[in-house]
């Protein structure tokens, strides 16, 4: 399940750009998906993680239904829903729903490490303690801001999701599990030249979680995920654009257990995944053909 997060993670957080003055309103998960989950072609699904793509792509609205792996089934994955409008001035204002099943790893991304369980996901850590205690979060919503000056955009992006349980039992005391993340991302799609423009982005995520017993200590658990990329496009010809990109994440958490006599603390998994690729994409009206390689690494550095 984790190496499905960062497969198409990858490809998420590594932003691609394009020099050309206007974008096509066109494509989504579905295409990228199509086109073998490649990362070096355009479209408004970066938008998801970047929000300064928001400057390009100005009352729109888009989403996805989900995707199956098997035919005909029934609901889907990754299902989102969201919209960009321009307010004037090159100011545009978004917002964006998502599920815990969101396919990409951005802000929209729910306690993303939990799939990987006991030790390296929040949720995950604080219900191996205590089963069942927090239920996972939902319906995460993000609100993206961008403005666009000349050729350059700039965008910020926020996002929160919670969720509380509490036990009420007819006798006895009761206790209370919740969850919650906060996350921030901010990104710059600037055009240097006629011919080279770059993406740059960052992002912050802050998911935590707790649970409140009827008696003794809390138990509690919180997770600090860093995102860092960069992307740049180089228009060789009026066709054929080379794209070099790399990315870093970081994650590190600790987990405060109060089921014991005393509070005891202990490290969740840290994460460090470094990624470097090099690709191109080609394209002669409708017909778009996008390669490349690229190579990452995520060690587990250290278990709590």
């Amino acid at each position: 399940m984790i190496r499905r997060y960062f497969l198409f993670g990858l490809i998420t957080l590594l932003f691609s750009v394009s020099v050309y003055a206007q974008y096509e309103q066109t494509g989504g998960f579905a295409r990228l998906r199509g086109i073998g989950n490649n990362p070096y072609v355009v479209d408004p699904y970066f938008m998801t993680v970047n929000p300064a793509w928001g400057g390009h792509y100005q009352n729109f609205l888009f989403g996805d239904l989900g995707s199956q792996t098997t035919p005909w089934g029934s609901g889907g994955v990754g299902q989102f829903i969201a919209t960009n409008f321009h307010l004037g001035r090159g100011f545009s204002l978004g917002a964006m729903l998502t599920r815990n099943d969101f396919n990409g790893f951005s802000i929209g991304s729910l306690d993303p490490f939990s799939a990987a369980g006991p030790g390296a996901g929040v949720i995950s850590s604080v219900n191996f303690i205590i089963p069942d205690a927090v239920i996972p979060m939902n319906n995460n919503l993000e609100l993206m801001g961008s403005i666009k000056s000349g050729n350059s955009a700039f965008g910020l992006g926020i996002a929160y999701a919670s969720t509380n349980n509490e036990f009420a039992p007819d006798t006895g005391a009761g206790a209370i599990g919740s969850a919650s993340q906060l996350g921030f991302n901010a990104g710059v799609v600037a055009e240097l030249s006629g011919s080279f423009m770059i993406d740059l982005g960052a992002s912050l995520m802050l998911p935590s979680a707790t649970f409140e017993p009827p008696a003794g200590n809390n138990t509690e658990a919180s997770q600090t995920i860093i995102l860092v990329n960069a992307r740049a496009f180089w228009q060789y010809s009026s066709r054929l654009a080379f794209v070099p990109s790399v990315a870093f994440m970081t994650a590190s958490g600790t987990v405060d257990n109060g089921t014991t006599a005393t509070t005891t603390t202990t490290d969740l998994i840290s994460f460090t995944f470094i990624a470097a690729g090099f690709g191109f994409n080609y394209q002669v009206g409708d017909f778009l053909l996008g390669c490349g390689k690229g190579r990452g690494q995520l060690p587990v550095l250290a278990r709590g």
